[in-house]
């Protein structure tokens, strides 16, 4: 059989990626979106010749079609992903002055304006 009739080989291989703050997993140079909930955690990207498939334990995988180019992004195609609430605290009440603060800095030294005027005009006072 002549190489150029010869089918391509299909191999599939898997890596490990830790998913990044805007859940966009990069693999050979595309990224691919992946639940937001993932973000943080390690998951198994297992690379075939026209798909991805991320795989994280407990959750159900997501497929994504493998992209031709480079530097390119694949869009999410499930159902719409929603933004966790954040888990920090709401204001405690409004802000207060710091004495002990004001202690640390030290004295400020206090000059009337004209010696200001003097220095600009390149009179030392």
């Amino acid at each position: 059989m002549p190489v150029a009739a010869r089918p391509p080989a299909v191999r599939e291989r898997v890596e490990t990626r830790v998913v990044p703050r805007d859940a966009l997993v990069a693999v050979e140079a595309n990224r691919y979106p992946v639940p937001l909930e993932w973000t943080g955690r390690t998951v198994e990207v297992s690379i075939q010749a026209e798909a991805l498939c991320y795989r994280l334990e407990g959750a159900e995988p997501v497929e994504h079609p493998r992209l031709t180019g480079k530097h390119q992004v694949a869009r999410w195609a499930g159902p719409p992903r929603r933004c966790s609430k954040s888990e920090a605290p709401g204001p405690l009440g409004p802000p207060r002055l710091d004495l002990a603060y004001l202690g640390q800095i030290g004295e400020v030294a206090l000059r009337p304006l004209g010696s200001y005027e003097l220095l600009a005009q390149g009179v030392a006072p």
